[in-house]
């Protein structure tokens, strides 16, 4: 978009499969805004990440796990565009977020560690054109394939996940194997 636009919004993307959300994409998010550039945060769950092979828990159970650990904060807001239009890449979402929401302004959220792996994205150098990337701390060293493993051996999350989360995986019977 051309600079010099108003922009109604200034929003942060935070993408990924959330599988489940935890402690370290919270933390980021909130990093992100403290950045002072964004109004808000989207987390916006994938349909199925182009770069892991692992199908992820169905789409509902992760948009109402992302929903559980956000609701109170109303700068945090879920959204399934790309699990609702099938959207598999980065640059098709920029492109479907700037034809539906040409009054906001986006912002990739990224962990530094995952700036490496930029250039295994479809088109990134597009991506690089289309958005601002802002590079957050990973500072608690969790991933969604640690809650899993520690689930799926009976252990308890509740360091790594809001309560509720945690609560919401018991009852579904989420990664239990």
């Amino acid at each position: 978009m051309e600079r010099g636009f108003f922009f109604l919004k200034k929003i942060g993307l935070l993408g990924g499969s959330f599988n489940p959300i935890h402690f370290g994409h919270l933390n980021a998010a909130k990093e992100a805004l403290s950045s002072g550039k964004i109004d808000e945060v989207w987390f916006v769950p994938a349909l199925q990440n182009p770069l892991k092979e692992k199908k992820p828990a169905p789409a509902k159970h992760r948009i109402n796990m992302i929903k559980l650990a956000i609701a109170g904060n109303k700068k945090f807001k879920v959204k399934d565009f790309e699990i609702r239009h099938r959207i598999k890449y980065t640059v098709d979402s920029l492109n479907f977020l700037e034809k539906n929401f040409p009054h906001y302004e986006f912002f990739l959220i990224m962990g530094k560690p995952l700036l490496k792996e930029l250039h295994r994205w479809k088109k990134f150098e597009k991506v690089l054109e289309q958005i601002e990337i802002i590079p957050v701390e990973l500072k608690i060293h969790v991933s969604s394939s640690i809650v899993r493993k520690k689930i799926s051996k009976g252990k308890r999350v509740s360091k790594l996940v809001t309560e509720k989360v945690e609560k919401y995986i018991l009852e579904n019977r989420l990664y239990s194997d």
